[in-house]
């Protein structure tokens, strides 16, 4: 099972999706521990996390929009409020492109 995002993950990012990541990133109560992961080259890209399912998993919720998933023959799907819907064949992967979303 994938964990993390991939840099070619981040890439997607419009330079505005990127800086909100960056600013959701380092305004958590954490500050720093997410310091120490963006200097960590081995789980972070040009100052962004190479999130894991977990840290996706918190961002989404500290957005305060609801948040469900399951895992179906087909993949797995996030559900994002009543209507958005994001569907992948690893957690992660759906994570993200409901991450992006809110971004």
């Amino acid at each position: 099972m994938k964990q993390r995002i991939t840099t070619e993950q981040l890439k997607e990012l419009t330079p505005k999706q990127q800086e909100r990541l960056i600013e959701q990133w380092y305004s958590r109560e954490t500050n720093a521990y997410n310091r120490r992961v963006a200097e960590d080259v081995d789980v972070s890209w040009n100052g962004m996390p190479l999130l894991s399912i977990g840290q996706m998993i918190e961002l989404l919720q500290t957005t305060g929009i609801l948040m469900s998933n399951e895992q179906t023959n087909f993949g797995w799907h996030i559900h994002i409020g009543d209507v958005a819907k994001y569907t992948a064949q690893e957690l992660c992967d759906a994570l993200w492109e409901a991450v992006k979303s809110i971004l």
